[in-house]
């Protein structure tokens, strides 16, 4: 038992340290030119990654990989650590990321863009909630008190 809880601790502190990137390149290549960019500047330098799922065409993601991402998030929320988290999904006829965004001065941001298969139509919406939560199941993002700041890209100003 000992055992089990020095691992699961030091997964978490794995997961909050800044140098720990679990899902290096998860971001790459993901919604319009510049949309990572702009996330990474939006959480700030020191944000934590608790990584980007890519859930499309039957991709599965792990139950091991479900836990470290929502560990990843809970001990980074429990510091009071900036951090981004994010899907890839595809609803019915489009592409859907929904990204969790805390912020160095502990806002809680959902950003959500989504284009059409064929990419037309692009959106993106950009709110600021009292909170945010994972469901450990799906990974799917549900706001709370959620207001929406911005439509279109990011601003990081």
């Amino acid at each position: 038992m000992r055992r089990a809880a020095c691992l699961l601790s030091g997964l978490c502190a794995a997961c909050v340290a800044p140098e720990a990137q679990l899902w290096p390149h998860a971001w790459e290549p993901r919604g319009y030119q510049g949309f990572s960019e702009s996330i990474d500047a939006f959480a700030g330098p020191l944000a934590i990654d608790c990584g980007f799922f890519d859930m499309t065409e039957g991709k599965t993601i792990g139950m091991g990989q479900r836990r470290q991402a929502l560990a990843c998030i809970a001990e980074a929320s429990d510091r009071g650590l900036a951090f981004k988290f994010g899907t890839l999904r595809m609803p019915i006829d489009s592409y859907a990321h929904e990204v969790f965004v805390r912020t160095t001065k502990g806002q809680s941001w959902m950003i959500v863009y989504d284009v059409m298969i064929d990419g037309d139509a692009p959106q993106q919406w950009n709110r600021l909630c009292a909170s945010v939560q994972v469901d450990p199941r799906t990974l799917l993002l549900h706001g709370e008190g959620c207001v929406e700041k911005s439509t279109g890209r990011l601003n990081a100003s």
